[in-house]
């Protein structure tokens, strides 16, 4: 099983349309980084931003301490959920197309190779 896939893979690398499908992921994953590492500084103010006036809005509401320790713990977690929110749509925006589009091409390569076997 194990050399049958590692046949297939020899077989696979060898094709035009994965060499190609490699090279356009390349492209896209350098351009898309560089979109991103671009981008980051400025989708990372606005939510620090939105949390610095959420952070006063708590200070000014709560005046019992315990409800302002809640109310900025949940500004925590809000902040914490929009970074990593963000850090995943980054990384789908990266590596989603090139994936995609890898395994459409190893599908049909497999596809035609099985048939013509």
């Amino acid at each position: 099983m194990l050399l049958a896939w590692a046949e297939f893979f020899l077989r696979l690398i060898k094709t035009v349309p994965f060499l190609i499908c490699l090279l356009l992921s390349t492209f896209w994953i350098v351009g898309a980084s560089i979109f991103v590492v671009s981008s980051w500084e400025k989708a990372q103010t606005s939510i620090t931003s939105i949390y610095k006036k959420r952070e006063i809005h708590c200070k000014v509401r709560y005046v019992n301490t315990e409800a302002r320790e809640r109310c900025l713990k949940i500004m925590d977690l809000e902040r914490f959920q929009q970074r990593s929110i963000s850090i995943f749509n980054n990384v789908l925006l990266i590596f989603g197309l090139p994936l995609t589009g890898s395994f459409v091409v190893i599908y049909f390569i497999r596809k035609y190779w099985h048939r013509k076997q």
